[in-house]
């Protein structure tokens, strides 16, 4: 009977370690939500997926379209297209379109406190 309670807690233990690690998102799926975001003039929310450092930069984004008086505009035809996702430990390369027949784009990310990240570097 204890090999049996052990071994029920064991396989539930395994499974639910499978399914958190199956509802984590990707680096794909934070791109995705990062564009989608920023392509909706919505600063504040793509600011979540982005490292501290980028996000400083999308805040400053929408601080300076705010000070021009700017009403940002939306990219009405944006559509997520993901082409390519390279994972090599805690960074990763998310190659995508803005649209189905857009030019391929890059975009760096990182793991931050388990979290991927959106992290491009000021160039």
């Amino acid at each position: 009977m204890t090999n049996t309670i052990t071994g029920l807690r064991s396989l539930t233990i395994i499974a639910l370690t499978c399914f958190l690690m199956a509802c984590s998102p990707g680096p794909g799926d934070t791109a995705e939500k990062f564009m989608t975001h920023l392509a909706h003039a919505e600063f504040t929310q793509a600011k979540q997926y982005a490292s501290p450092s980028t996000g400083e930069l999308v805040e400053m984004m929408g601080k300076m379209g705010a000070a021009m008086g700017a009403n940002m505009e939306q990219e009405k035809d944006f559509k997520f297209v993901l082409e390519e996702e390279n994972v090599d430990g805690d960074k990763a390369t998310v190659k995508f379109r803005k649209k189905e027949d857009g030019k391929i784009e890059t975009m760096h990310l990182v793991k931050v406190d388990g979290d991927w990240k959106v992290h491009e570097e000021k160039k």
